[in-house]
């Protein structure tokens, strides 16, 4: 890899990103575009758009994952009590 750019899209993405994207592939030069299996699953529509592509997987390994459990269920819970 020569050169590489950052680019996120937070929202869902839309045929104007992806036109970005793609204008960014061509001014930068690369050969093609690197997103994760997560991004692959939200850009689905637009993956043939992007090709050449390569999806990578993403691996967590949670240290304390007995900590982080009662974490997330109890932020869930948060979430659900009305204001």
């Amino acid at each position: 890899m020569a050169r590489s750019s950052r680019y996120s899209c937070q929202e869902y993405p839309h045929p104007a990103g992806i036109a970005d994207l793609i204008k960014l592939r061509s001014q930068s030069e690369a050969d093609g575009f690197v997103t994760t299996e997560k991004d692959a699953i939200n850009l689905s529509e637009f993956l043939a758009a992007l090709v050449p592509l390569a999806v990578v997987p993403v691996k967590m390994e949670l240290l304390d994952a007995d900590n982080a459990l009662d974490t997330m269920l109890r932020t869930i819970e948060e979430r659900r009590r009305p204001a």
